[in-house]
């Protein structure tokens, strides 16, 4: 008994490295938690069992947020596209106007959706206004790392997202990701952009 448990739980770990979503990696990795406990408890080996007993809770709270994150890009995604709805999964900031909000070479590590006012590109002098994003060409940059200075040209009120939560918006919804791809290429471009309702 005590050895099939060690088998099944290295069996486990073992197929949550090929697991290709991180809903099924972190469900695997609970179930091999649990086969842990289980041979630890066996082998009256404490430091397994702590060590899988915190290990448990933490996977199960990351399956969570990843099952919410799920869910709010299926609202996000049910009728037309619109980023507001992607609020509330961001953090609120405001800006004074003038306040620079990033430079040309800072690392990006989050991108901003514009709630109220309007931010300026510095070079280019373009406008950023509600309902559009600002931050995230530097995230498809090489080095990634900012490609302009941004400013606040009014007050602004943003939503702040990080880099990794926005990746994995913009890889599981495909509307959204489109959005953002559209909005990269009319910049390039220099053509106008239109927001999503």
């Amino acid at each position: 008994m005590l050895e099939l448990f060690g088998w099944l739980a290295a069996a486990l770990v073992f197929t949550a490295f090929w697991s290709t979503t991180m809903v099924r990696l972190r469900m695997v990795a609970m179930a091999s938690n649990v086969a842990f406990i289980t041979y630890g408890v066996l082998l009256d080996s404490h430091s397994i069992v702590v060590l899988h007993g915190l290990l448990l809770p933490l996977n199960g709270w990351k399956l969570i947020q990843l099952r919410q994150l799920a869910a709010l890009v299926r609202r996000a995604s049910r009728g037309p596209m619109t980023l507001s709805m992607l609020v509330p999964a961001m953090k609120q900031q405001r800006f004074g106007a003038g306040a620079t909000l990033f430079r040309e070479g800072d690392p990006a590590d989050h991108v901003l959706y514009v709630i109220e006012g309007s931010l300026r590109v510095v070079d280019g002098g373009d406008l950023i206004g509600p309902g559009e994003l600002a931050g995230e060409m530097g995230l498809f940059s090489a080095d990634i790392r900012r490609t302009a200075t941004v400013v606040a040209d009014t007050d602004v009120l943003c939503g702040r997202i990080a880099a990794d939560r926005f990746w994995e918006l913009f890889l599981k919804d495909p509307e959204l990701g489109g959005f953002v791809v559209r909005t990269i290429v009319q910049r390039l471009a220099g053509t106008p952009h239109t927001p999503p309702s």
